[in-house]
C-alpha cells in the first residue's frame, strides 16, 4: 500500500510495532509505534532509524538475515547478534559484499559467516517485504467511512466495554426531556396519580449518608420532579407515598425506603422494582450504575452516573436541571422496561420468586439497615487497648529475637531479617525481595521462635486496622453500625454486607470471638448468630 499509493499522498503513516516494516520508511513514510507502560507513542522516521541503529531502511532485511528473528522463525547466522550484525553492515553495507570480503574476518566469526553466509541470504529474502504485486483492493475499498453506532454499541455491550460506550455517548446530543418541577402542595396533589414510576435521586453511593435531591415521578405522558426539601414538608406527597391505592414502580426500593425512613416517611404499594427484576432474570445484570443495568435490556436513553456527577475526587452535585433530568430519564426507563421484564419473568416461571420472596425481603432488609446494629463503644475501646498492649509486647519480643529494631510490617525489611540475618531457608524470592507471605511463614514455624510471634503480630494488627478502626469509622451518631445488605448482588442469591462488611467478623479464633462481643442487642432483645 505504501508503494502503490506513494504518489497519492503527501504523508503516509504506518501504525505498527513490527520492526520488519522499518524497511518501508523514507522521507514520506513514517511509523507510529507504541512504547511500554505509560510512555507516549512515538513517531519513528528514516532519520530515527539511522540515529538508533545506524542503518538505512534498505539494510533492515540484511540485519535480519545476519542476526535472525525468533518471532519470524529466522535463525540467522549462529553466534551473530544485533551488535555484531550492525557492525558488519556498517563495514560492508550488505550481505553480498560481506561474503565477497569474508577473508577479512577472523576466528569464529569468519568460520560462521563462511558456513552460514548463503543461508543468511535466504533469511534476508524471507525478511524482505514484497511490494511489487497486484493488490485486489483499491483506495475506495479501504476508505474509512465511519462506523455503525448501533452495531458498535451492541458489540461493546456484549463485551461490557462501558468506558468505550461512554466515549461514544459523550458525542451524542440527547433530546431534552420536558418536565415540571412541583414546589407546593396543590400542584403535587393535582399531579400525582395511580400507576406511577418513581425514582428518589441522591448523591453518593452509600445512601445512609447520601444527599437527597428529590423525587422524579412519571405518570402517563407527564413527568414531574419534586425537590427533596419540598417532598418532606408536603402533606400531599406524604399521602401519595404512603397510600396503598396508588400503584408505584421504581428502581432499588430498599434504598428509597431507607432514605425516606431517615425523615420519618415511607412508601407503600410498590409493586415493581427494576433492580430486583433484573437480578431475578440474570444476577450478573445488577451493577451500581443504573445505565449499566438497563443497557442489558437494550435500553440506552439514560446517561452513565459518572457523566452526571463526575468521578472520584471530582464528584459533585451538578446543576438541578442536570440531576432532575437524569432522575426522570431513570423513571421513564423503568416504565419502558417493566412490561417486557415481567413477561420474561413470567415465561421463566419466576413470578413467585420476584413477588413473594425478593420484593417482601427488600422491605425487611430496609428495616434492618435503618435499625442498625448496636455497638458497645466502651467494650470496643477496651478491646482496642488490649490489642495495642499486645502489639507493643510482640514488637519488643520480635525486635529482641531479631537483635535489632525494624519495621515488622515491611516485607522487605522482614525478609532481610529472616533470610539474611537469621539465615532461615527462603522459599520464594523475586526482584523486589524475599516472600514473607503466610504460606512461607508456616513452613518456617519450627525453624525459629520469631515466626509464631510474627504470625500473631499480623493477626492482631489486621484485626485492629481492618475491624476495630473500620467499625469505629463506620459508627453513626446514634452509636450504631448501619451497613448495606446487598440483595441483588451474588450469583447464588445469598446476601452480601458492605460499608462495613459485617459478614467477615472473625469467629474461628478466640480473639475474633472477643471482637464479636462488642455487638450488642437492643434492650430486651436477643442477638442470634449462626
Amino acid at each position: 500500500l505504501t508503494k502503490k499509493y506513494y504518489d497519492d499522498f503527501d504523508d503516509i503513516e504506518i501504525i505498527s510495532n513490527d520492526k520488519d516494516l522499518y524497511q518501508l520508511l523514507n522521507h514520506k513514510v513514517n511509523m507510529r509505534i507504541s512504547k511500554r507502560g505509560l510512555e507516549p507513542e512515538k513517531i519513528f522516521t528514516e532519520e530515527e532509524l539511522k540515529k538508533e541503529l545506524d542503518i538505512t531502511p534498505s539494510q533492515v532485511p540484511d540485519l535480519k538475515g545476519l542476526m535472525g528473528d525468533s518471532s519470524d522463525n529466522l535463525p540467522g547466522i549462529p553466534g551473530v547478534g544485533e551488535k555484531t550484525a550492525l557492525k558488519l553492515i556498517k563495514e560492508y553495507g550488505d550481505i553480498e559484499t560481506l561474503l565477497k570480503n569474508v577473508n577479512e574476518l577472523k576466528g569464529k566469526l569468519k568460520e560462521r559467516v563462511e558456513k552460514h553466509g548463503e543461508e543468511a541470504l535466504k533469511w534476508r529474502k524471507l525478511a524482505t517485504i514484497i511490494t511489487d504485486f497486484d493488490l485486489p483492493i483499491s483506495l475506495d475499498d479501504i476508505e474509512y467511512k465511519g462506523f455503525d453506532e448501533d452495531d458498535l454499541i451492541a458489540f461493546y455491550e456484549k463485551l461490557e466495554f462501558h468506558t468505550f460506550i461512554k466515549r461514544l455517548e459523550k458525542n451524542q446530543t440527547k433530546e431534552t426531556i420536558k418536565y415540571t418541577v412541583l414546589t407546593n402542595d396543590d400542584a403535587i396533589e393535582k399531579a400525582l396519580d395511580d400507576d406511577s414510576f418513581i425514582i428518589l435521586e441522591s448523591f453518593e453511593d452509600n445512601y445512609h449518608h447520601a444527599e437527597k435531591l428529590g423525587l422524579a415521578v412519571v405518570i402517563n405522558e407527564h413527568q414531574y420532579f419534586i425537590p427533596y426539601e419540598t417532598l418532606i414538608k408536603s402533606k400531599a406527597a406524604k399521602t401519595y407515598l404512603e397510600s396503598h391505592a396508588f400503584e408505584k414502580s421504581t428502581f432499588d426500593l430498599k434504598k428509597m425506603l431507607v432514605m425516606l425512613k431517615q425523615d420519618g416517611l415511607t412508601v407503600n404499594h410498590v409493586t415493581f422494582d427494576l433492580l430486583l427484576a433484573a437480578y431475578v432474570i440474570n444476577p450478573s445484570y445488577t451493577k451500581d450504575d443504573f445505565k449499566v443495568v438497563v443497557a442489558n435490556f437494550d435500553y440506552q436513553d439514560v446517561p452513565y452516573k459518572e457523566d452526571v456527577y463526575g468521578k472520584g475526587a471530582k464528584q459533585k452535585v451538578p446543576a438541578p436541571s442536570v440531576f432532575q433530568e437524569y432522575a426522570i430519564r431513570q423513571a421513564i426507563a423503568v416504565r419502558a422496561l417493566k412490561e417486557n421484564l415481567l413477561e420474561t419473568i413470567k415465561k421463566r416461571k419466576q413470578t413467585t420468586l420476584l413477588n413473594d420472596i425478593e420484593m417482601p425481603l427488600t422491605t425487611i432488609l430496609a428495616d434492618m439497615e435503618f435499625t442498625g446494629v448496636r455497638l458497645d463503644q466502651e467494650a470496643l475501646d477496651t478491646f482496642n487497648d488490649q490489642l495495642e498492649e499486645e502489639i507493643k509486647s510482640l514488637t519488643e519480643s520480635i525486635h529482641e529475637d531479631a537483635g535489632e529494631s525494624f519495621n515488622i510490617s515491611s516485607p522487605k525489611q522482614l525478609g532481610e531479617i529472616l533470610f539474611e540475618k537469621l539465615d532461615l531457608p527462603s522459599y520464594k524470592k523475586s526482584k523486589t525481595g524475599y516472600s514473607t507471605n503466610i504460606d512461607v511463614l508456616k513452613k518456617l514455624k519450627d525453624k525459629h521462635p520469631i515466626i509464631d510471634k510474627i504470625i500473631r503480630y499480623r493477626t492482631i494488627t489486621k484485626l485492629q486496622s481492618t475491624y476495630v478502626k473500620g467499625l469505629k469509622d463506620s459508627l453513626h451518631e446514634d452509636g450504631k453500625i448501619h451497613t448495606i445488605y446487598k440483595q441483588a448482588f451474588t450469583q447464588t442469591g445469598r446476601l452480601s454486607s458492605i460499608e462495613p462488611n459485617l459478614q467477615n467478623i472473625p469467629i474461628r479464633t478466640e480473639i475474633g470471638r472477643d471482637l464479636r462481643k462488642v455487638f450488642i442487642p437492643e434492650a430486651d432483645h436477643l442477638m442470634l448468630a449462626s
